[in-house]
C-alpha cells in the first residue's frame, strides 16, 4: 500500500511512534522508529512482514536506484546471517556482559545449557553459571555463583555460546569470545609520573 505523502516527516533526532489502524480503529501495525535505524538520504525498507516491525534489524536502506520503492515490492534482501558476538566484558567480579550483533530470541538466550566458560589455566576453576538476564534485545548479563578467579598476571577466559537464533530464524550453532581479567593495585606515591602534554592542533 502506498500511503501517499499526507504524512509528516519522521523526526531525525528522537524516536517516532508509527501506528496504522483501519477505519474501525483496529490496529494493523505499529512500531517505534529510531534515527539510528538508518535511512540517511534513502528510504528504509522492511525485510520481512513475517517478523514484527519493532525490530531495527527488520529494516534497512533501500537498494533501489531511485532510493525508494513506493507502491512496489521492496528490493532489500532478506537477512540470512546468524548472530555473532561483538563484545564480551566482565562488569563485576561475578558478572559478564555479552553483546550480540543483532537481537536474539529469548528462549535460547536464557538457556544455561547453551553457555560454557573455560580457561587454559590448570589452577583455576571457572564458577558455575547461575542466571542470565536479557537487558536489551541484543545484550545479556551472565551472573555466576562465585567470583571469576584470576592469576596475579591475569587470566584469559573463553566463553562459548551455542544455538543462538536471530529474529529471522538464522541459527549460530557455536560462538566463542575471549576476555582478559587482571587485578590492578592502586598506585602509590612515586609510581605515577606526568611524562608528556599532548599538542592540540588548531582546527
Amino acid at each position: 500500500i502506498d500511503m501517499g505523502s499526507g504524512f509528516s516527516n519522521l523526526n531525525s533526532t528522537t524516536p517516532d511512534d508509527i501506528v496504522i489502524r483501519n477505519a474501525n480503529g483496529t490496529l494493523l501495525d505499529s512500531l517505534t522508529y529510531a534515527p539510528d535505524w538508518g535511512g540517511e538520504e534513502t528510504s528504509l525498507e522492511r525485510r520481512s512482514i513475517d517478523v514484527m516491525g519493532i525490530f531495527r534489524e527488520n529494516w534497512g536502506n533501500s537498494p533501489a536506484k531511485e532510493l525508494a520503492t513506493p507502491g512496489a515490492e521492496n528490493q532489500i534482501a532478506p537477512d540470512k546471517t546468524p548472530p555473532r558476538i561483538t563484545q564480551t566484558q566482565a562488569i563485576s567480579n561475578d558478572q559478564i556482559r555479552v553483546l550480540f550483533s543483532e537481537s536474539v530470541q529469548a528462549e535460547q538466550a536464557i538457556s544455561l545449557s547453551n553457555f560454557s566458560l573455560n580457561t587454559a589455566s590448570e589452577s583455576l576453576q571457572p564458577p558455575k553459571l547461575q542466571s542470565i538476564e536479557i537487558v536489551a534485545q541484543d545484550t545479556l548479563i551472565l551472573s555466576f555463583e562465585d567470583i571469576l578467579p584470576r592469576e596475579p598476571s591475569g587470566t584469559t577466559y573463553e566463553l562459548t555460546i551455542t544455538n543462538q537464533t536471530d529474529i529471522f530464524g538464522n541459527v549460530a550453532i557455536s560462538l566463542s569470545s575471549e576476555f582478559f581479567l587482571i587485578d590492578y593495585a592502586e598506585a602509590d606515591s612515586g609510581e605515577v609520573f606526568v611524562t608528556e602534554f599532548m599538542y592540540d592542533p588548531p582546527e
